[in-house]
């Protein structure tokens, strides 16, 4: 019996407005019998958490160009920056003491914990904050992550910073007042500024890191006892192969961790990482095959426990082509899906069918969003056919002049796989579409 250790389903690209759930949260930490045993912390030795994390490698370890979940899990352990979230999803200073907003909404001036150090033991001040967020929208980074001015677009001049128009935001829209005091200002009041300046692209990275080994910096996280960093853990190791290693930030501001390691430990597949938690490899895995879900709930001591995930996977048509930069032809090809066949049968219940593009407990959440004309989540194909038409006969296309669609997916699970050939399948029966093919990918 394993009462520390847990699995959890995992998050793969699936269908229009398709739900991601990750059903299984860490199990019991240890267990509490019947009588309430006083429980005994474990030596230093067993401290130790290994972590199966389904990626070949994270994309990036730089917290400015993060977008995948594996990379943004790793940049987290020992990444932090000004502000963050809390578990009911409200923001709470960080590296920042406590903020001020102008009456006008228009900037924020973030005060400094003081003392601050990066995991190395370097120092930590304001002109690390605005060194990091200006090079996150500088164009060798805004460009190529494709999320930089998602989350900073709204600091003043980001625009212009990202375009090359302008070589710096520092002094503009971010001003470093002294060594303990850093000021942004917005080119618009907005709510939600504070929450975007929670995502890694607002991460405060170490300069003098990246100035001697350039692009390549990453790779040296360990070098010098862990150094870059300033989260509660730093990087003990890492390999692109096999995985990271993490142990205890002994510089971070806040309380140490309690665990003396944290191994995160790479699996291609969801297959191989179930194998290795049922082996006893790994303590933690968050992606369970879909075929094996039955299997897993049977495990004693709450090992699998169903939990959600604020996440959407979906597949996404490019409205700048046709036949997809037509309404109707969009709408024809959503409803002739039913989300909820291939959440029951191909995921075996281990997602959760839905119109939404907000999951449910993130804010922007509308509950009274429907999916179009109202109709249900298994889809309307009788419906589909009639849009599919007018869609048609507005851009005066026949079936014989339609253009070819290349539906292209990461190939990481037979589910997956699964998924889109039902897809297909409902847009032949729906849409008369025969010409789509679908192209397999390596996982990003």
């Amino acid at each position: 019996m394993r009462s520390s250790k847990a699995i959890k389903p995992g998050l793969f690209p699936i269908i229009f407005c398709l739900l991601a759930m990750l059903l299984a949260a860490c199990g019991n930490g240890a267990t509490v019998n019947s009588s309430r045993e006083k429980l005994t912390k474990a030596p230093d030795s067993q401290q130790i958490y290994r972590y199966g994390d389904v990626a070949s490698d994270i994309s990036t370890f730089d917290p400015a160009e993060a977008t995948d979940e594996p990379s943004i899990e790793a940049i987290m352990m020992s990444f932090t920056g000004l502000v963050q979230l809390d578990d009911n999803l409200q923001v709470q200073p960080q590296l920042a003491q406590y903020y001020n907003i102008s009456p006008d909404g228009m900037s924020y001036t973030f005060h400094l914990r003081p003392n601050l150090k990066f995991s190395d033991g370097m120092p930590l001040d304001a002109n690390d904050v605005a060194y990091s967020i200006d090079r996150a929208l500088s164009p060798a980074i805004a460009n190529v992550n494709g999320v930089t001015e998602t989350y900073l677009g709204l600091i003043k001049g980001a625009s212009d910073r990202i375009n090359g128009k302008i070589s710096t935001v520092i002094g503009s829209g971010v001003k470093v007042i002294d060594s303990q005091t850093v000021q942004i200002t917005v080119s618009t009041p907005t709510s939600y500024f504070l929450q975007a300046l929670t995502y890694p692209t607002a991460y405060v990275v170490e300069k003098s890191v990246i100035d001697k080994w350039g692009t390549k910096w990453t790779d040296h996280l360990s070098d010098n006892g862990g150094q870059g960093g300033d989260g509660p853990f730093k990087v003990q190791s890492y390999s692109h192969s096999t995985g990271i290693n993490f142990v205890p930030n002994p510089n971070y501001y806040g309380p140490q961790p309690q665990l003396k390691k944290v191994n995160f430990i790479f699996y291609k597949s969801p297959s191989t990482a179930y194998e290795a938690y049922l082996a006893d490899q790994v303590d933690f895995v968050k992606a369970v095959p879909p075929e094996k879900v039955s299997e897993a709930a049977q495990m004693p001591n709450n090992q699998y426990i169903q939990s959600s995930q604020l996440t959407i996977d979906y597949i996404a048509m490019n409205y700048l082509y046709k036949p997809f930069d037509n309404l109707h032809i969009r709408q024809a090809f959503e409803l002739a899906i039913n989300k909820d066949v291939i959440a029951q049968r191909i995921y075996n219940g281990t997602r959760t069918a839905t119109c939404h593009v907000v999951p449910n407990g993130m804010p922007g959440y509308d509950p009274n969003l429907q999916c179009p004309y109202g109709t249900p989540t298994k889809g309307d194909t009788a419906r589909a056919k009639v849009l599919f038409q007018q869609g048609l006969r507005e851009e005066g296309l026949t079936m014989a002049t339609l253009p070819p669609i290349k539906i292209t997916y990461q190939s990481d699970t037979p589910a997956l796989a699964d998924a889109i050939t039902a897809m297909r399948s409902a847009w032949h029966d729906a849409v008369s579409y025969t010409h789509l093919r679908a192209h397999e990918t390596g996982r990003n």
